[in-house]
């Protein structure tokens, strides 16, 4: 449910602390998925992986969430499911959890969808059925449906995408949030201050 742990997170960030995208000089927050079109996305440093950090988890899709800022000292990763510093610089946290130096073989390249978060929190929804058969307890809140969420299950339509949308806004689109490759998302990381 990283997914519904990033939403509940962003919210919360929204509630205790100084975050607007509207003011260049503030914080902003993101909601971030990786995934690939063949859904088999490559990532190191996972609890999963705890035994063998240098062993990546194959994930179908993840989600975290990101902060920017004209700080470097806030521009930071939070990931509940990484073994890393919580929350962990940008910049150390894309480098190690998906090794943009490394030459991927073709179906496990990463690609991401980085959402700012107060649409994330409008457009967001899940009724929970990706997670019917895995045995793992749901999270006690009830079902997240945003309230511009067009139906009651949107998270397919936030963890597919393609190398033809690297680059596009949803300003020129119907989608939600911009993708990125994970050098795109590294120069992101470190450069971006203003949404």
């Amino acid at each position: 449910y990283c997914e519904e742990n990033t939403y509940k997170l962003i919210e919360k960030l929204y509630a205790e602390y100084d975050i607007d995208e509207g003011d260049e000089e503030k914080t902003k927050v993101y909601a971030v998925f990786v995934s690939n079109p063949l859904k088999r996305t490559l990532v190191w440093m996972q609890r999963l992986s705890a035994d063998d950090l240098e062993k990546p988890v194959v994930w179908d899709y993840h989600v975290f969430a990101m902060t920017t800022s004209s700080h470097p000292e806030k521009k930071l990763i939070i990931d509940y499911d990484s073994v890393l510093p919580y929350p962990c610089s940008s910049t150390e946290y894309i480098l190690k959890v998906f090794r943009p130096q490394l030459a991927l073989r073709p179906e496990f390249i990463q690609l991401f969808r980085v959402i700012p978060g107060r649409e994330y929190l409008s457009r967001f929804s899940s009724d929970r059925s990706h997670m019917a058969t895995s045995g793992l307890p749901e999270p006690s809140w009830p079902h997240i449906c945003g309230s511009e969420a067009k139906s009651a299950m949107e998270l397919p339509s936030l963890w597919t995408m393609s190398n033809d949308e690297i680059g596009v806004s949803s300003d020129h689109t119907h989608a939600v949030g911009t993708i990125f490759d994970v050098r795109s998302l590294l120069q992101f990381a470190r450069e971006h201050s203003n949404a």
